[in-house]
């Protein structure tokens, strides 16, 4: 009999042996030890059978033998895992149903009780049959009751395996960061307790799914695209890799995020615990060079101690220090989430009876006003608003996490504010954060109305008034500039009246500044610009001032140190030199501002600043467009077609329109009306009107004229027409924005289309308001040489405009138009039409009048032309 047949006797002598009268207990036990010897010898089937009779016989035991059974149903559920024969998935079924019994009872060990619910959560995990949501959900709810028994009370090294599974049925079937942060603190803990029982093995495979988990929140959270707590996975830029100490600190970032948000925080235990994880991930971030994770847990600690200590001053002031100290380094564009539950704790913190993040109202002061907190408050506000600042020539327009910045810089001043002492003793710290506001308010991209740079004027006034000059000279000089540059830009109120009153602040700050300060030569640029500008005043003069503080701006700005501004200061001088070639020197004007031109362009290359180098290029090739001669003109449209490869329609059609607009303009001027009609067109699909209505206005212009010349050429009346009405719009524009020079010569131009279309009526009111124009241009001109500008053209619109008037028999106004335009030719006027001056004398009463009046007025205006010309030292005209 060989070995194999004698177990198989003994093993059914043994079963033979158990009589329905035997002691249960004992038949169990036997059943048992028959079990364990036919799996040794290799006979699971029969071992499977043993097992389940022993399970019947402690089923009839009374009373039941709850520990005992469980264990047995344990172990028939290995058995069956392990069955090499038969039907694979009815084994692990099998194992499943004997699993589910055995975890139904009452059991004490807890050995059996973390391996029975563990087993049942890995046949869960693993289980092909069912829902996998289900299985997934009953596999997660085994391992939590598995792992109630947490070391030392359970078996470590089973704590540890359960925590581990636990983990990585978190991140299968899930794609919730969430879940990925659960399954990274299970691994993390894993790792932990499988090091302390000693398996190295087990606690090196938690270790590589913690890498695995973190980057699994770090990329579900990128997908989620709302800011969320668990942003602390991510690594700053330029930061990689996943098993670097940096890494280790997000990893107990995330940890930290788990217990103080993700879980309901319900006992001063809990919230003490995760205090104890984000000192830890303080601590690591610093050595780790992670600044703003380092500020993100100073927050979570000034938080957590809020809820542990809300009333205690003492601590009150800990939670300011805390939260002050996070303002400074917090990234907003790294931790978003963090930099908002910042902003919502400081509101709570310092202005408690506001809404959190409601809105940018002035704070009421908090229960702490008169302590020292206002202080913490200003250092987190003044903080704030420094970094937003740095941000704002480094943002793009569209950043939303600079945005946050600044608006959270925004509310934390005025929080500070409303906790400042209205006291003298506090009138430097009140002037400091009004300024601080001030500056905040003015550089916020997301309102593009008048409010936020009218309240900042406010602010700017009031710390001015707080500021003394000789105590504080920088900041008085400080907010004189900028309050120059937000009169200079204000939106309400009088444009003539804001423009001076920027020249007023501008001229005060630059009294301030010593010869050498750096910001001499940015005060004298915006003196520069403002005086381009100026509505007030002789324009010729206003041209040379701001000439003289662009040429001192120059002077100032080194080309070897300062490039880029260098540049901006000669296009800018450019630009005025082309400008005044209308005031005399024509060609030598515009040779001067081509020369400035090009020398800009030396700095502005087109690899190193496309958009500056576009924006020279198109002022130069509209300066040899003016210059007119063939070469000039045909470099002019070349450099226009260059420019245009930069602003292009799709990405910058305002620019693009601006540019179609010259050449269009150019083609026009040279009698090619078909060709600046077609280049016009697809310019008027824009929504210039609504954008930029002063070049809707000189498009519509243009592009009427062309209309009518063509319309012309080619007898369309329907076309004339259309010129006609546009151009009368494009005038009507042009008025509402105060450019008189445009509108004489636009209401000129439509005078004469009138006329030659048969339209006296409308003729004579465009020339009345060519008149109109000029006369406002005569009356903002001081000098002699420019007021002789202004009235160049006014005597040959006066004599078409009398010309139309006498036809239409409007004498009175006939006469007041040529004396509004200083007119002479009152003769050869009326002899046009056969009509003389004698004509009015010898006429009825009224026309006599009119004569007369006219008489008086040119005698006088000659008069004071005679004088003038003496006093400049010109003869008089005979």
């Amino acid at each position: 009999m060989t070995v194999t047949e004698a177990g198989e006797a003994a093993f059914r002598a043994i079963v033979r042996g158990l009589s329905p009268r035997s002691d249960p207990l004992e038949s169990a036990f036997r059943c048992q030890q028959a079990a364990d010897d036919a799996e040794s010898a290799g006979r699971p089937d029969d071992a499977i059978s043993l097992m389940l009779r022993a399970a019947q016989h402690l089923s009839r035991t009374r009373p039941r033998p709850e520990q005992p059974l469980a264990l047995t149903e344990y172990t028939l559920s290995e058995l069956y895992m392990r069955r090499p024969t038969g039907d694979q998935e009815a084994n692990r079924e099998a194992a499943l149903h004997f699993l589910r019994r055995a975890t139904a009872h009452d059991i004490e060990n807890p050995d059996l009780y973390a391996r029975a619910w563990g087993a049942l959560g890995d046949r869960y995990a693993r289980r092909s049959l069912g829902d996998p949501a289900d299985n997934r959900r009953a596999a997660l709810e085994a391992y939590r009751t598995a792992l109630l028994l947490a070391p030392p009370i359970g078996p470590r090294g089973d704590w540890a395996l359960n925590m581990h599974h636990y983990g990585l049925t978190l991140l299968e079937g899930s794609d919730q960061p969430g879940d990925a942060a659960e399954a990274l603190v299970s691994h993390l803990q894993a790792a932990a307790a499988a090091h302390d029982a000693g398996d190295l093995a087990l606690a090196a495979r938690a270790h590589a799914w913690c890498a695995d988990a973190l980057d699994a929140v770090v990329a579900r959270t990128a997908e989620a695209g709302e800011p969320t707590p668990l942003e602390v996975a991510t690594p700053p830029e330029g930061m990689t890799g996943s098993a670097d100490e940096a890494a280790l600190c997000r990893m107990r970032a995330v940890s930290g995020v788990v217990l103080s948000d993700l879980r309901q925080l319900v006992w001063d235990g809990q919230v003490i615990e995760a205090g104890q994880v984000w000192e830890r991930v303080g601590s690591s971030a610093r050595d780790t060079h992670q600044p703003s994770l380092q500020g993100v847990a100073l927050f979570h600690l000034g938080r957590l101690l809020r809820q542990l200590t809300r009333s205690e001053p003492d601590d009150a002031e800990t939670v300011c220090r805390h939260l002050s100290a996070a303002a400074l380094v917090i990234d907003p564009k790294l931790h978003p989430w963090s930099w908002e539950q910042l902003d919502r704790e400081l509101a709570a913190v310092f202005a408690p009876d506001a809404s959190p993040g409601a809105g940018d109202d002035p704070a009421p002061a908090g229960p702490w006003s008169g302590s020292p907190l206002y202080m913490y408050a200003t250092t987190a506000g003044l903080a704030m608003a420094e970094r937003a600042l740095e941000d704002v020539d480094t943002r793009e327009p569209a950043d939303r996490p600079a945005d946050a910045l600044t608006s959270a810089a925004t509310r934390q001043l005025r929080r500070a504010l409303a906790l400042l002492p209205d006291d003298p003793a506090h009138a430097e710290s009140r002037a400091r954060v009004r300024h601080e506001l001030a500056r905040t308010l003015s550089v916020r991209p997301w309102r593009p109305d008048a409010v936020d740079h009218e309240e900042a004027r406010t602010f700017m006034e009031a710390a001015l008034a707080d500021t003394d000059r000789e105590a504080q000279p920088e900041r008085w000089q400080a907010l004189h500039h900028e309050l120059g540059v937000n009169y200079q830009n204000r939106q309400t109120g009088s444009a003539a009246d804001n423009r001076e009153q920027a020249i007023r602040h501008l001229t005060a700050a630059l009294s301030a500044m010593p010869e050498g300060a750096p910001q001499r030569a940015v005060t004298l640029s915006q003196l520069g610009n403002v005086h381009h500008i100026r509505l007030r005043g002789d324009p010729a003069d206003n041209m040379d001032r701001a000439l003289e503080f662009y040429s001192r701006a120059l002077h100032l700005r080194d080309r070897a140190s300062q490039p880029l501004r260098w540049a901006i200061t000669l296009h800018n001088i450019a630009v005025l030199y082309r400008e005044r070639a209308v005031f005399g020197n024509r060609q030598g004007n515009l040779l001067t501002a081509a020369d400035c031109f090009r020398e800009a362009l030396e700095v502005r290359t087109r690899d190193a600043l496309p958009e500056h180098w576009a924006l020279t290029v198109r002022e130069l090739g509209v300066t040899l467009l003016r210059l007119g001669d063939p070469a000039s003109v045909r470099e002019g449209e070349e450099l226009l077609r260059d420019a245009q490869s930069v602003y292009t329609h799709e990405d910058a059609p305002l620019d693009w329109a601006a540019i179609q607009w010259q050449r269009a303009e150019t083609a026009r001027a040279g009698g090619e009306h078909e060709r600046a009609e077609a280049l016009l067109r697809p310019v008027l699909g824009l929504s210039l009107e609504r954008d930029r209505p002063d070049l809707w206005a000189r498009v519509t212009r243009t592009y009427a004229l062309a209309c009518f010349d063509l319309g012309a050429e080619r007898h369309d009346p329907e076309q004339v027409s259309l010129g006609v009405s546009l151009l009368n719009r494009s005038v009507e524009r042009l008025r509402a924005d105060g450019d008189w020079t445009v509108v004489a010569r636009g209401a000129a131009e439509l005078g004469d289309r009138c006329l030659v279309i048969d339209r006296p009526e409308l003729a004579a009111d465009a020339y009345l308001r060519a008149l109109d124009a000029d006369a406002r241009r005569y009356t903002a001109s001081l000098s002699l040489g420019s007021r002789e500008s202004a009235v160049a053209g006014s005597w040959v619109i006066a004599s078409r405009a009398a010309y139309v008037l006498v036809n239409r028999g409007r004498f009175d106004q006939a006469v007041d138009a040529l004396e509004r335009g200083r007119s002479r030719m009152l003769g050869e006027v009326l002899a046009r039409d056969r009509v003389d001056l004698r004509h009015l004398l010898d006429g009825n009463e009224r026309e006599r009048a009119a004569a007369e009046r006219y008489l008086a007025a040119a005698a006088t205006v000659r008069a004071l032309e005679a004088e003038e010309r003496r006093l400049v030292g010109e003869a008089p005209e005979v």
